[in-house]
């Protein structure tokens, strides 16, 4: 009998994965459903300054752990960042 796949924000153990980083992860998937915005959001939901949380999912989706436990959502996320950084290298600040 073949185990079901792991569907993101399951109770599966994943190991590497703290219960704070799966939470910043299974929030960034569905915060845009709370109707509020992301910094608002964060505030309520996570109790965390906006900057915290980005910085903090912006070194969670290094993390190869982050990407097995949920790859669609960090491979978009590291995509945005990328695209962030080159828009800024584009364009620096004066």
């Amino acid at each position: 009998m073949t185990e079901a796949p792991h569907s993101p924000g399951s109770a599966e153990e994943q190991p590497g994965l703290s219960e704070n980083e799966k939470r910043l992860l299974d929030f960034e998937r569905s915060w845009w459903s709370a109707g509020i915005g992301r910094d608002e959001a964060v505030r309520e939901q996570l109790g965390m300054s906006a900057a915290d949380y980005h910085r903090a999912v912006n070194d969670l989706i290094d993390k190869p752990e982050a990407l097995d436990y949920d790859g669609v959502l960090v491979r978009r996320l590291r995509r945005q960042r990328d695209a962030r950084r080159t828009q800024r290298s584009k364009n620096p600040r004066p």
